[in-house]
């Protein structure tokens, strides 16, 4: 790659991620791939300033409250599983 290239990609995500756009919006917007963008990012130091990480209330089926969720983490360290942890605390769970 021509360092003139480079050093456009490499601003180019560097704007992409102060502005908090998804990698993957980032690539398409650049011509680059997933991978390179992120490796790019770790060799810059770059990281989202405030990743959304919600992922796990998909996968369990229901949101823990911010007020409730010191609570179900001690719960979860002690070894019941995320069910029994969320009728333990009340947490309404959405039905199979």
């Amino acid at each position: 790659m021509a360092p003139q290239k480079n050093i456009a990609l490499r601003e180019a995500i560097r704007r992409g991620y102060e502005a908090g756009k998804r990698v993957q919006q980032i690539a398409d917007e650049t011509g680059s791939t997933y991978g390179s963008v992120k490796v790019l990012a770790s060799k810059m130091g770059l990281r989202h300033p405030n990743p959304d990480r919600g992922g796990g209330d998909r996968k369990r089926g229901f949101s823990i409250p911010a007020e409730l969720r010191e609570d179900y983490f001690l719960y979860r360290i002690k070894g019941y599983s995320a069910a029994e942890a969320a009728d333990a605390l009340g947490i309404e769970r959405a039905s199979a």
